[in-house]
């Protein structure tokens, strides 16, 4: 879900974790009052464009292996393998993204690509994936066949987290490298 209207966030409140700031020496990404807001009702019914899905980790697993699958889930094509090519395809390269500190990543359509600060560089070049709020990552990687998605709750800063991020992805790597 992008977002929670207030009667289907009353059905499921029991099952929305809630977001927390966590331990960390650096400067948070963000503030007690955003936090508060974003676990308030009001919070889960607004939309941002840019990150704020709620659901289950198995759920956006799924919607990966969609993508790694060129469009065909449990054997039913959903989407057209054309349409899931342009979307997970590099569009822009080494340009400044001003909402990620002026870093220079690869992007395709709404997916970061090989380069990401948030996944270990051991990711083959053909990687597509996000992360968002300081606190989560999924991916792609289709040279691998694997699809990779780290949720947590605990919001700590950008440095902190990638590290964190990219230790996870890099232990999930070795794992499927058999390593």
């Amino acid at each position: 879900h992008l977002h929670f209207p207030p009667a289907l966030a009353g059905r499921y409140r029991d099952r929305l974790a809630e977001v927390r700031l966590g331990e960390t020496d650096r400067p948070h990404y963000a503030t007690q009052r955003f936090i508060d807001h974003w676990n308030s009702e009001e919070g889960r019914a607004e939309i941002y464009p840019s990150g704020g899905m709620r659901g289950p980790a198995r759920e956006l697993g799924r919607f990966y292996e969609l993508l790694l699958a060129k469009g065909e889930l449990d054997g039913e094509p959903l989407f057209d393998r054309r349409t899931v090519e342009v979307f997970t395809a590099t569009h822009r390269w080494d340009m400044p993204d001003q909402t990620l500190l002026g870093a220079k990543l690869a992007w395709g359509l709404g997916f970061g690509k090989y380069g990401n600060a948030d996944i270990h560089a051991r990711v083959s070049r053909r990687m597509y994936g996000h992360s968002g709020m300081v606190s989560c990552v999924a991916f792609a990687d289709p040279d691998r066949e694997l699809v990779c998605v780290v949720l947590t709750t605990g919001l700590l800063d950008a440095l902190t987290n990638a590290r964190r991020l990219r230790e996870v992805s890099a232990a999930v790597l070795s794992a499927a490298d058999g390593v």
